[in-house]
């Protein structure tokens, strides 16, 4: 973890997993405050919300990533933005079709940025070492749920219902200007 050649991907990839965790568990909650819905009919629309956000994520992985040839501080960065951009506009959502757009956009910018850390974080060391940094990889993806559901449903409940998705977009930003400046 304190290699210098790993280390931005990995504090990368723990940001981008307490971001995850929050908004997987922020993000029914809005739904269903911002459309006045409960019961079968919330599960109904957040899933139909988070499943844009999925087939987008398959779609960019699958058919946009091998056709782009982007290098992983690219990815990392323009998937970042997407991320954050998608937070903000949870926060402004108001009905099913922009909620679903927000989820378009982050599973978008997830779909880039999580192969972008993980490759760079794999091109980043020798072939002895692919291993290691793959478990390392894995352990960061994990981490962030450590704190994301005390962090995010304490947020939105307790302070404000907007602001884990502002400081959700705030880290993503932030992490995609410090994928720009030392993820290379």
């Amino acid at each position: 973890v304190t290699d210098r050649r790993l280390s931005p991907y990995l504090i990368y990839g723990l940001g981008l997993s307490v971001v995850t965790g929050v908004l997987t568990q922020t993000f029914p909650f809005r739904t269903m405050d911002q459309l006045g819905v409960s019961g079968t009919e919330a599960a109904t629309t957040v899933a139909t919300a988070i499943t844009v956000g999925a087939l987008s994520q398959l779609v960019v992985q699958l058919g946009v990533i091998p056709r782009l040839r982007w290098p992983p501080a690219l990815l990392m960065s323009v998937g970042g933005l997407l991320v954050g951009l998608s937070c903000i506009l949870i926060v402004f959502a108001s009905d099913l079709a922009s909620l679903s757009l927000a989820q378009m956009l982050s599973g978008v910018g997830f779909g880039l940025c999580r192969p972008g850390y993980a490759a760079g974080a794999s091109l980043a060391v020798g072939p002895e070492d692919q291993g290691g940094v793959a478990g390392l990889v894995v352990a960061a993806n994990g981490s962030g749920y450590v704190v994301s559901p005390l962090l995010g449903l304490w947020l939105y409940a307790a302070v404000d219902p907007t602001l884990p998705f502002w400081l959700m977009a705030a880290l993503m930003i932030t992490m995609a200007i410090y994928a720009h400046n030392r993820a290379r």
